[in-house]
Order: C-alpha cells, then structure tokens, then sequence
C-alpha cells in the first residue's frame, strides 16, 4: 500500500513539474517576423471581406512597422511578446495574436472595433 501511494506521489510531483516548465516557455519569432507580409485571406468575423484585398504589414528589426491595415499607410512601433504583436503609437493600437508563423506564412488574429478579424498572410520576397 505505501508503495502505491509513494508512485502516486512522484507522478504528481513530475506531472507538475512539467506543466510549469511548460508554461513558462516563451516563444521568440523575431527573426521570422521581419519583412513585408502581404494579405492572403482575410476574415471578419468569421466571414470572408474583400474590404482588405491590399492589406500589408512590414516589419523592422528596430521595432518600427508600416501597415495599411487602417485604410491608409502609416507607420507605427510594435513590440513581440511571445506571440503577440503590440502595434503602438499609431492610429489605434491593436493586439495581434500569432496563431502559425513560418518563413513564408504568418496567420494572425485580433479584435478591431468589436470586430475579430483573422489575418492569413505571405511573406513578399524581394528580389536581388
């Protein structure tokens, strides 16, 4: 019986060792982030809108960005946080949510005006 209890014990103490280990774990995109992101698709409210067919975002590695994503080009300072962009000192600030991001594909959420937007978008290559 001790036995059992002792097993149960240490399968308590680990399992909670690696959920903390877990949580605490950050995710640094930076690298991946920077540069000229073109829409794809994009989403309002779960529906498809074409109201944002020229959207773009541009990142720099100085914290400074160039986005359309307000109906006219502005730039703006962002920061990342895990996964999450902060856009700031612009229009309006706004939160995106990183869901997917690779080299060539970065898929993003947030809420603008009530609306939840979700953003699919690919990474412009330029050319040498």
């Amino acid at each position: 019986m001790k036995y059992k209890s002792v097993i149960g014990f240490t399968t308590l103490i680990l399992s909670f060792l690696f959920l903390l280990g877990c949580k605490g774990e950050t995710v640094d995109n930076t690298d991946q982030l920077i540069g000229r992101w073109d829409i794809r698709e994009a989403k309002r409210n779960g529906q498809a809108t074409e109201s944002l067919d020229q959207l773009y975002f541009e990142f720099f590695q100085d914290g400074n960005m160039k986005t359309n994503i307000l109906g006219a080009d502005e730039e703006a300072t962002y920061e990342l946080d895990n996964k999450v962009i902060r856009q700031r000192e612009s229009q309006m600030p706004i939160d995106y949510t990183i869901e997917t991001i690779s080299d060539t594909s970065l898929i993003m959420n947030a809420t603008i005006n009530r609306f939840n937007f979700r953003f699919q978008l690919g990474k412009t290559v330029e050319e040498e």
